[in-house]
This record gives structure tokens, C-alpha cells and sequence, in this order.
């Protein structure tokens, strides 16, 4: 009788992980199924579009306090045709000439001597 003791304990063991994995599941079932859109009903590029032209052709005051103003896309690509984009400072380093010797090897040793 000690002998079917454990057995139906280690059956009652398995059926308990049986159910949490089962409900666990289904959980997860539920979440996947009532996932938020991620745009509001009726929200269209189309329906965007009256209130961005009028923003991305004219002029206007972004911050007037700190003198911060917009101006046209067209105007933007005409000013950046001129000017050019902004780089960075040419480098003071000198060009590599080849091939060039570490101050030490990439195993973390370092030779006795260095041929050349």
C-alpha cells in the first residue's frame, strides 16, 4: 500500500501542471485576441493630410518667443541645395599607409623581440 501512495501523488503532481499549463494557455489565447489597435477608428492619411499641408508649405512661428520659425519644405531643400549639409571636421590624423604593427599581439602575449 506505500507503494501506490507516491504514484498517485506524482499523478496528482502531473495533472495539477497539466491544468496550470492549460490555463496558462488559454490566458495567453485571451491577450493575443484583444490586442489594442494602434490607431484610432477613422484615422487615415488621407484624413491627415488637410492639416499637414498647411504646416509643411507656409511660414509660421513654431516658438516666437525664442524666434523659432518654420518654413516651407520647398524653401528647406533650396536653402540645403546651396549650403549644403553640415560635416563633420576633416580628421588631423595621418592617412594609413599600409600595413601598420601593433604595440602588442590580440592573444595578450607580446614577443621578445619585433622582427622587421
Amino acid at each position: 500500500m506505500s507503494v501506490k501512495r507516491p504514484i498517485i501523488s506524482w499523478i496528482a503532481v502531473a495533472a495539477a501542471i497539466i491544468l496550470i499549463a492549460a490555463a496558462a494557455f488559454a490566458f495567453a489565447a485571451t491577450r493575443a485576441s484583444a490586442a489594442p489597435t494602434p490607431t484610432p477608428t477613422g484615422v487615415t492619411a488621407a484624413s491627415l493630410r488637410p492639416y499637414e499641408d498647411p504646416l509643411l508649405n507656409t511660414y509660421g512661428w513654431v516658438d516666437q518667443k525664442n524666434g523659432i520659425a518654420r518654413i516651407p519644405i520647398s524653401r528647406a531643400i533650396d536653402i540645403l541645395a546651396q549650403r549644403g549639409l553640415p560635416s563633420r571636421p576633416a580628421s588631423a590624423a595621418p592617412p594609413d599607409e599600409g600595413q601598420t604593427i601593433p604595440s602588442y599581439s590580440s592573444s595578450g602575449t607580446q614577443p621578445r623581440y619585433w622582427p622587421h
